[in-house]
Formats: structure tokens, C-alpha cells, sequence
């Protein structure tokens, strides 16, 4: 491995369990093998993580993702504070690529915060959409390492971790060194419509599950999927969902 997962977050991934304040370390070392689920914990104290024989050293602030079905040990320097969540991503083709191990920085009090508070959640699906907020949050702290291979797999990637900035079809074909005309192609073969069809029921169908299971104002969820204009928003979660943002995020 080169430092990083390929993990899939074109949709929300289900939230299996989570500790907002766990205690590791006590006995030094740790070692788990766990089958089926992915792991993201937030540490408050210092150590190391080492995975299939390569070493990933945390300290306070640092945040690390860990795989299914692959043996992990922790050696921890003293009994260490972790907020954690064990999730499984939705089984999707199109996978980004996030680091194993990332230092937060000055970022780390937010991410904790929204952690805990995630936990804290009494609605699974604002859970799920929280934590969803957050690994997004770590894929684009770090420009990608591992691309996804195919010309649209590639091209949906790019588009999922930007979707709060203009995506212009044009500028993505001359990105990956293809025509407008080619990438079009491609993507009405493949996916069944042109490349800025899916951008736009990529933008709605977040903003959709924001509007349903995050407390954000209507306003930001626009930002954060690149529609600031909360008029043409508005029309255009109308037409997609049958109804305005506000009746989504009532009536689901």
C-alpha cells in the first residue's frame, strides 16, 4: 500500500457503531483484525499505527482511516483519548482515494467537535450524514494518489470532490486530455446521460440527503454543492425532487 485507501463515498456509508470517548492504550499495545467494517478514529494522544509492516506515527490532532480484513497494531505511549466510528461504504465502482493518516492541524477541535456531536445524533440519518460531511471533509484535504482508472470513473471522481466548485464539462474532458464531444460520449454509453446531466443529479441528490439528515441551513447546503444562487436552487431541487428545499427537508 502507498499510504492511501480507494474508498467509496458516492454515497453515504452506514454508520455501525461509535464511541465519542474511548480509552486505548492501557495495556500498551493493541492489535485488531476487524472483518467487514472501516474505521475512523480521532486521537488525542501519540503513538503509532502500523498496517500490513508500514508505520503511521499520531499525535494529538491526527485522524486515521483503517480497512476491513487487514491486521492493525497500536502501540500507544500512555492511555490515549480516541473518538471513533465504524462504518461500511455504500458498494459503489467509483472510489477516491484518502490517506490512511492525516494531521488535522488547528482543524482537529472542529472534527472532534462534529464527531462527537454525530454520535450524539438520536436520528441515524444525521449521523450517517455527518460523518458522510467528514470523510468528504478528509478526501479533499489531500489531492488524490491513487486515480480511479477508466475515462468516466475518472471524470465522476473529479466531479465528487468538487462538487462546490463550477464544474464546467469542457474544462473536466480538457483535464483528462479528451474532447467535450468524446467525454460526452462516453459517459451517455456508460451512464446514460451526458456528463452535465450528472453533475447536476450529483449536486441535487446531495443537497437532497443534506436537506433530509443534516441540520445545515438551506443556504450553505447550496455552497457546499456548488449552487450558491438559492434561487435557481430552489427551482432546481423543484424540479429534481418534486418540490421545494424546505419541503424536502420536512417531508423527505
Amino acid at each position: 500500500m502507498d499510504g492511501t485507501w480507494s474508498l467509496s463515498l458516492a454515497r453515504p456509508p452506514r454508520i455501525l457503531a461509535m464511541d465519542p470517548s474511548s480509552l486505548q492504550g492501557a495495556n500498551g499495545v493493541e492489535r485488531f483484525r476487524i472483518k467487514d467494517m472501516w474505521c475512523l478514529n480521532l486521537y488525542d494522544g501519540d503513538g503509532l499505527l502500523t498496517i500490513d509492516g508500514r508505520a503511521y506515527a499520531f499525535a494529538r490532532g491526527s485522524a486515521s482511516i483503517t480497512a476491513p480484513g487487514i491486521d492493525h497494531e497500536y502501540r500507544y505511549r500512555r492511555p490515549t483519548r480516541i473518538v471513533w466510528t465504524h462504518f461500511r461504504p455504500a458498494a459503489e465502482a467509483v472510489a477516491s482515494s484518502i490517506p490512511v493518516m492525516q494531521d488535522l492541524g488547528g482543524e482537529y477541535p472542529r472534527f472532534r467537535g462534529a464527531l462527537v456531536h454525530a454520535a450524539a445524533e438520536r436520528e441515524p440519518g444525521r449521523t450517517q450524514a455527518r460523518v458522510w460531511d467528514l470523510l468528504w471533509e478528509l478526501v479533499e484535504r489531500s489531492a488524490p494518489s491513487r486515480p480511479a482508472t477508466g475515462l468516466v470513473a475518472r471524470a465522476r471522481q473529479l466531479i465528487s470532490t468538487r462538487l462546490a466548485e463550477p464544474l464546467r464539462p469542457g474544462a473536466i474532458a480538457a483535464e483528462l486530455g479528451v474532447s467535450h464531444t468524446h467525454l460526452n460520449r462516453r459517459f451517455r454509453a456508460e451512464v446514460g446521460c451526458p456528463i452535465g446531466a450528472w453533475i447536476r443529479s450529483q449536486r441535487l441528490e446531495r443537497a437532497r440527503h443534506l436537506l433530509r439528515f443534516s441540520t445545515k441551513s438551506i443556504s450553505v447546503i447550496a455552497r457546499e454543492v456548488g449552487i450558491p444562487d438559492i434561487h435557481f436552487f430552489n427551482k432546481s431541487m423543484r424540479g429534481y425532487a418534486g418540490m421545494p428545499p424546505r419541503s424536502v427537508r420536512r417531508d423527505g
